[in-house]
């Protein structure tokens, strides 16, 4: 022990002084002299004592079985022994009873004394040892019990680990292997059937190249929160690698899987990826195959046939939902498939000739719009790519914006929107839109453009007209195209204004962000119009 001991000795009479002498020459002990019970009683504040030597003639009343009663009854000074000092043998058994542990009778001895102090500082330094020890074993108990469940939880995150895909949160591939071929016996053995999707992003790599893979990271793990959210408990998600994903649909037949397959597939046609930075749309592909209705012969032939059918998806077109269908059950699949592509593509001619014809009938009228739709488009085309929207998907914005340009003039505008609207003129204004979508319902293949030209006069915060939609109420491409619309036509001269130039366009814009237009497309907007700018510095 590297501090000294200390000892205490509660005496007043100087017959013991010399006796004494013997502590204090000792360089391992403090002693502290007191030469009273109240002094005594006193020093226990700042002090922690191995030993008390106690005369019992110390004062007051000459009394040191008191002090000796009262140093026992305190908390702090009740396990220090107590040697008594006295003259009167016949007072022993009155000492023990008052607390004592040993007696010395004076004269004192020098060498009994210091026999006796050395026995006790031993005991002490073995108990300060016992005590230090203890506390060691604690220690290394807490620090045992510590590390015990640490390694528990590392043991529960190991596991976690082995079964998740960190970035997703879902089955990982390899305990895919595992879930599928328990599902898929589990199936086989009570002639239940089990269904596979196999899902795959559209264009993901354009997502990564255009707004990196931290935002790429973000789309993968809010598609497998969508995911999940359209299975059931008993169904499995797996991410099968990079932008690919597996469900397993236990107790599902093939249609069963295909109304949850086409339901995710809408979802997601019609899902935001936004992270504050970066905004886009991604759709999905999905390939779909069943125990029953494929027969496979083992749960890789499950997920083979599953992707088979996602192959297909993506070679028709992508943003679709396919059944796995073998060319011996179907020697006419073949046709079918090019059947279907001509037909679409023979559907696609019909609607550009539709939107050309009617184009020739404004002409025929008088009418000359080419130059504000064309400026329209490119910013529905900017705003598109921007957000990494398909083709599929910009095509019917660009064709609604034709259309509105083309009915507007000839249903003939005999609005004047220069000055205050007066109730005749809002409510032609209003009327619009339902005279736009009625024109529409003459094309059936024009639906999509349909809703666009609908609502496109809809704010943001549910403030406008026909139907005060607001936020996501309005249909993407109606959103799109009023800020693309808007955007022109503050850019362009007006017979009542002249145009404006980008940073006023900015600012309106701004100005207008959650009130009269999306706030996450204006901010595609204005990172547009701020390329824009830096082009023409």
């Amino acid at each position: 022990m590297d501090k000294k001991i200390n000892i205490m000795i509660v005496d007043s009479l100087r017959e013991n002084d010399s006796a004494f002498n013997v502590l204090f020459q000792n360089p391992e002990l403090e002693i502290i002299k007191c030469e009273s019970g109240h002094d005594a009683l006193k020093a226990f504040s700042n002090h922690e004592f191995a030993l008390i030597l106690l005369d019992v003639g110390v004062p007051p009343a000459r009394n040191g079985f008191k002090i000796a009663e009262l140093i026992r009854q305190r908390k702090k000074s009740y396990e220090i022994p107590i040697i008594l000092i006295s003259d009167d043998e016949a007072l022993v058994f009155k000492g023990y009873e008052a607390g004592a542990v040993d007696y010395l009778f004076k004269p004192i001895n020098p060498v009994i004394i210091e026999k006796k102090v050395e026995f006790f500082v031993n005991i002490y330094r073995q108990k300060k040892e016992n005590e230090r020890t203890k506390a060691e074993l604690k220690a290394n108990l807490t620090r045992v019990e510590n590390s015990k469940r640490e390694i528990e939880k590392n043991n529960i995150e190991l596991k976690h680990i082995s079964k998740h895909d960190n970035l997703t949160g879902l089955y990982n591939q390899r305990h895919m292997v595992e879930i599928n071929k328990i599902e898929f016996e589990r199936a086989r053995r009570y002639e239940r059937d089990i269904s596979c999707l196999m899902i795959d992003l559209d264009y993901f790599k354009e997502v990564n190249d255009s707004c990196g893979h931290q935002f790429g990271d973000f789309v993968l793990q809010d598609l497998s929160e969508s995911i999940k959210e359209h299975l059931r408990e008993s169904d499995f998600a797996f991410r099968y690698g990079g932008e690919e994903f597996m469900v397993l649909l236990p107790q599902t037949d093939i249609d069963g899987a295909y109304a949850t397959a086409e339901k995710l597939r809408l979802f997601c046609r019609d899902h935001i990826y936004d992270n504050g930075t970066h905004i886009t749309m991604v759709t999905i592909s999905i390939g779909v195959s069943s125990l029953l209705a494929n027969k496979p012969k083992n749960p890789e032939e499950l997920i083979l046939f599953a992707d088979k059918a996602l192959y297909k998806a993506k070679s028709e077109g992508r943003n679709l939902v396919e059944r796995y269908k073998s060319t011996n059950d179907d020697p006419f699949a073949g046709d079918i498939i090019g059947l279907k592509n001509r037909i679409e593509s023979i559907l696609d001619r019909t609607k550009q000739s539709a939107i050309s014809s009617i184009e020739i009938l404004v002409k025929e009228t008088g009418g000359e719009i080419e130059s504000h739709n064309k400026r329209v488009l490119e910013y529905i085309e900017k705003a598109g790519k921007k957000m990494r929207m398909p083709k599929t998907i910009v095509d019917p914005f660009k064709r609604a914006a034709i259309l509105h340009d083309c009915f507007k003039h000839l249903m003939g505008q005999s609005v004047n929107t220069s000055n205050v609207l007066s109730p005749e003129d809002r409510a032609i204004l209003e009327s619009y839109p339902y005279m736009l979508g009625e024109l529409t319902e003459l094309f059936d293949f024009f639906a999509n453009e349909r809703s666009v030209l609908l609502f496109h006069h809809e704010n943001y915060d549910g403030s406008g007209y026909p139907e005060g939609l607001k936020g996501a109420e309005i249909p993407l491409g109606a959103r799109i195209f009023s800020i693309a619309d808007s955007v022109v036509a503050m850019l362009s001269d007006r017979p009542h204004r002249s145009k404006k130039n980008i940073e006023d366009v900015i600012s309106e814009l701004k100005t207008n962000a959650g009130k009269q237009f999306d706030p996450n497309i204006v901010e595609i907007f204005l990172s547009i119009l701020n390329e824009q700018k830096t082009d023409q510095t």
